[in-house]
């Protein structure tokens, strides 16, 4: 994880802006150098325009959950757990309901 990525990342992202991808990628970057406020905001915006993206609904739980929001982060897992079981992507499906599982006792 780096700038180098990230400033990577933004430059290919100016160039396709609706690249769902690039905009999930770059939440993950700003993430894996702890820089939780970006990531989220990406996410939060990537949602708005894509809301069965079921990768970042995943992140965003697990990034809310951090946070000890945990309403929050219950709500973005049910709803990639639904979207992963109306693709038919059990496995993603089962990552989920392990992780909404978690919430609920946390």
């Amino acid at each position: 994880m780096s700038r180098t990525r990230l400033a990577e990342l933004e430059r290919l992202l100016a160039e396709d802006p609706a690249d769902p991808f690039l905009r999930y990628a770059l939440g993950l970057e700003h993430r894996a150098l702890n820089d939780d406020d970006p990531a989220e905001r990406i996410w939060s915006a990537l949602l708005q325009d894509a809301p069965g993206h079921v990768p970042t609904r995943h992140q965003m739980a697990l990034l809310l959950a951090d946070r000890q929001r945990l309403a929050e982060a219950r709500s973005h897992a049910q709803a990639g757990l639904d979207a992963a079981r109306a693709a038919g992507d059990h496995k993603t499906a089962g990552e989920l309901r392990t992780l909404l599982d978690q919430l609920e006792d946390a």
